[in-house]
């Protein structure tokens, strides 16, 4: 199951097809943790939290939602991200819930360039430092190949 109806973001990246347009409205918001809601208990083999946004704009409420989960909902969690939005704690929480849930979660980190020059001049507002260290730590606290 896909969830990608939330278009919310930090960043403005140039090829961005929202043209800015990183907000959600209430009702917008509401509607996605509605559908994340309403898909639990469908023993799903997957639950995909994908790239029309970031989802860890939300980071409060999508933690609420990975500590509500249980095996009957998903067998694995696969959240797509641009890093700028974490850090060491909360990757740290991230991986605390994955192991009481007994839920697999695999990362999907949109990176544009290989250098920080072209990064950052792709990923307008973020830091290549950041999402650098940011992945030392998802492959610190997760196994490699949970990471795409």
């Amino acid at each position: 199951m896909s969830v990608s109806i939330s278009h919310a973001c930090n960043l403005n990246c140039y090829h961005c097809y929202f043209d800015g347009q990183h907000k959600d409205t209430p009702e917008m918001k509401k509607a996605y943790f509605d559908t994340l809601y309403k898909i639990k208990g469908h023993q799903l083999d997957k639950i995909l939290l994908t790239d029309n946004g970031e989802p860890f704009i939300y980071y409060n409420e999508i933690i609420l939602y990975l500590m509500s989960l249980s095996i009957d909902d998903t067998k694995q969690v696969e959240i797509t991200t641009n890093l700028t939005l974490l850090d060491e704690e909360k990757i740290k929480t991230l991986q605390k819930i994955s192991d009481k849930t007994n839920i697999k979660y695999t990362f999907i980190v949109s990176l544009d360039g290989i250098s920080k020059k072209t990064f950052e001049a792709t990923r307008i507002g973020a830091s290549w430092e950041k999402v650098t260290q940011n992945l030392k730590y998802l492959t610190k606290y997760f196994k490699y190949d949970d990471i795409k």
